[in-house]
């Protein structure tokens, strides 16, 4: 799975549960906490883009990850 895809579909994410947010204007160093989700919103994006992705990660997975960048590189199976 390209790696671009995956952010892609992460920013997508994004952009619809934080519907402030442009998905083009997210970059792989942007957090989801400085962005303004809070942690329910934080797991209903991560959840959403696995889903879209067909990929299943535990969420404990996620627990470390700083940015959109760290995020889809869980996803993607880093």
């Amino acid at each position: 799975m390209a790696d671009h895809r995956i952010f892609e579909t992460l920013a997508a994410c994004v952009a619809e549960v934080l519907p402030d947010i442009a998905a083009g204007r997210l970059g792989p160093e942007d957090s989801l906490k400085d962005l303004g989700a809070n942690s329910i919103e934080r797991a209903e994006i991560i959840l959403e883009a696995a889903e879209r992705l067909s990929v299943k990660v535990p969420m404990t997975r996620f627990a470390r990850c700083r940015n959109l960048g760290e995020i889809a590189i869980v996803l993607g199976g880093g």
